[in-house]
């Protein structure tokens, strides 16, 4: 599993990433040591403690960035544009909750947001395997070419996290997950730490349905979603009969007394039975023509 950019994207990032150190450096006089690009490509924890974390607070403020498009004869217009997208840079605390296909998924330290990020040469699942999860970092996340990565740096602490609070991660990343997805893509001129999820609304009428619908409660919040369009109502409905019709096919296929008919539910309500489907149609189409179209028509 590859969590972290291919090598062009890398190599650019790199480079870009590298030669902005070295001007801060230059610029704040922070670090001796680094004096060319070379200083910064093998580097120590010494170099890192004392040179890069100590430059990296000041390297991503937008008026250094500004001065850096500004003064800089190494980049060509491109770079100067993904530079100039730094400047929306969040620095957090972050709970490493999961690895997944194509991201890593940290959590912020307010537990509200859930963010999908993947490293410059090498992604966080390289540092924190599956096993060692759930951990507590802190790291600069960056917008770079429609993707979110974390900056290459991070520390961490050193904290072990209990069954009770490994557990209470889990379902925070699920409600977030389920109720408001995940960021994953950065969006112009906005700080990272402002981003909203934007969860497709037929994924989060699936999920409040079959939430609510668990707890015996009216799917309030899929049903605010499904007046928003007739595609949403459509899918609601649905949705909310197929859920209901499960139960029922277990239910009848309990019982061999029952022969095999065709139902036509509406909600958690069966309003029609026939041989066919053809005729149940012809029926519900006569009898309820409001609602025929979000009918849910299963055999059991």
């Amino acid at each position: 599993m590859t969590l972290s950019l291919n090598n062009s994207d890398k190599d650019d990032f790199l480079h870009i990433q590298k030669n902005l150190i070295l001007f801060t450096n230059k610029k704040f006089k922070i670090y001796d040591k680094f004096k060319t690009v070379q200083d910064i490509v093998d580097f120590s924890q010494d170099d890192i403690q004392y040179g890069i974390l100590p430059i990296r607070i000041k390297m991503y403020d937008a008026s250094n960035i500004n001065d850096f498009c500004d003064q800089s004869d190494v980049l060509d217009k491109n770079q100067k544009l993904l530079v100039e997208s730094w400047s929306v840079s969040y620095t957090d605390d972050f709970y490493i909750l999961k690895h997944l296909k194509d991201n890593t998924i940290l959590l912020t330290s307010n537990e509200k947001k859930l963010y999908g990020v993947i490293g410059i040469s090498e992604g966080l699942n390289e540092f924190f395997p599956e096993q060692t999860l759930p951990m507590l970092i802190r790291t600069t996340l960056l917008p770079f070419k429609e993707k979110i990565v974390y900056d290459g740096f991070f520390s961490y602490h050193n904290v072990h996290f209990g069954g009770n609070i490994s557990r209470r991660l889990k379902q925070v990343y699920a409600e977030i997950k389920g109720e408001e997805g995940i960021i994953t893509q950065p969006e112009k001129n906005i700080f990272l730490g402002d981003l909203e999820p934007n969860k497709p609304d037929d994924e989060a009428i699936k999920y409040f349905i079959k939430k609510e619908l668990k707890k015996n409660h009216f799917p309030s919040k899929a049903w605010s979603l499904a007046k928003k369009s007739p595609a949403n109502r459509l899918l609601f409905e649905h949705e909310y009969a197929r859920i209901f019709a499960k139960y029922q096919i277990d239910a009848l296929k309990n019982h061999d007394e029952i022969k095999s008919m065709y139902y036509a539910a509406y909600r958690s309500c069966i309003i029609g039975v026939a041989d066919s489907k053809k005729s149940l149609l012809a029926f519900c189409s006569q009898h309820f023509p409001k609602i025929s179209d979000y009918l849910y028509i299963f055999k059991a």
